[in-house]
């Protein structure tokens, strides 16, 4: 898959991508088969992979600021409402 353009405005990103025929044929199956574009289905596989995307970094995030308190002296001395803050979690 090789990225053929990128056209860009304040509202929008336009990406050409090429894709073997076969998967070609496959997404516009799809598509006719769910009644959408070839270009929905397409927009909605990236935002699909975006927020699993997104879960995994925030995952990341919060394991490492975890890790970073709970190897902090003073974690033990905390009470329980200090480090949930400390996490930015609703208490």
């Amino acid at each position: 898959m090789g990225e053929k353009a990128l056209k860009s405005n304040a509202s929008e990103v336009v990406i050409t991508v090429s894709v073997p025929a076969d998967i070609g044929r496959d997404l516009e199956e799809i598509a006719l088969s769910n009644g959408v574009t070839v270009e929905s289905l397409v927009y909605s596989y990236v935002v699909e992979g975006i927020s699993g995307d997104s879960r995994i970094l925030k995952r990341a995030e919060f394991k490492r600021h975890a890790d970073e308190s709970l190897n902090k002296d003073d974690f033990r001395s905390k009470s329980a409402r200090e480090i949930v803050n400390e996490f930015n979690l609703l208490y």
